[in-house]
């Protein structure tokens, strides 16, 4: 199989590396450029800006096979508002949460929660949108940077082990694959920073 996989970052060179372990021949370039069913019989795209921008939309336009969803499908992706409100409309289990266009708002909110929360940017930021303050003074600091770049929300912080689990759908079906354990924190020891992402690995023992 002729495989072009979209994006510059480690996560496409592991795509292309496991695709080529199984005997298909591939491409990685950061756009889709003009490929064509002539030339290429699967397009993996990377990075969720592309998802998002409609690059499985141009796919199906062109009569390529992409995996990746539409863009209206990926909003589960480029807006954490729409994730949460969809999960509670299912009555997915959730933390509290609100989202915001002012620090005033959210900081009263927060109050009236009385309880540490994390604050989140609401569309795509590489992984680095999510902020988790210790302390009135952080959070306070965390929503006004947060209110200052764009809409954002302020969820209830929980605790206890963290794990990502993705499935594999086709519309009907569903196949879990194993949960999955990111680590984003810049420092040694979990410290620092959130990341785009410092290394992942499944399964993850939670």
């Amino acid at each position: 199989m002729r495989v072009l996989v979209l994006g510059g970052g480690g996560r496409e060179q592991a795509l292309a590396w496991a695709c080529r372990n199984h005997g298909h021949t591939v491409a990685v370039r950061s756009e889709l450029g003009a490929a064509t069913p002539d030339d290429t019989d699967l397009v993996i795209p990377g990075p969720e800006a592309a998802l998002v921008a409609g690059v499985a939309d141009e796919c199906k336009r062109r009569g390529l096979a992409c995996f990746g969803p539409r863009s209206d499908l990926a909003e589960l992706e480029s807006s954490k508002s729409f994730a949460r409100d969809l999960a509670s409309s299912l009555g997915i289990p959730g933390p509290a949460f609100a989202r915001f266009d002012d620090a005033r708002s959210a900081i009263a909110w927060w109050n009236d929660l009385d309880r540490p929360v994390v604050i989140k940017l609401d569309g795509l930021a590489g992984g680095k949108g999510v902020t988790v303050p210790n302390g009135d003074a952080a959070t306070t600091k965390a929503i006004h940077a947060a209110a200052d770049t764009g809409p954002f929300l302020v969820e209830e912080r929980l605790h206890g082990p963290e794990c990502s689990l993705l499935a594999l759908c086709d519309g009907t079906n569903a196949v879990a694959l194993p949960l999955a354990q990111d680590h984003k924190r810049l420092g040694e020891g979990d410290v620092g920073l959130n990341t785009g992402g410092m290394g992942a690995y499944a399964p993850a023992p939670v």
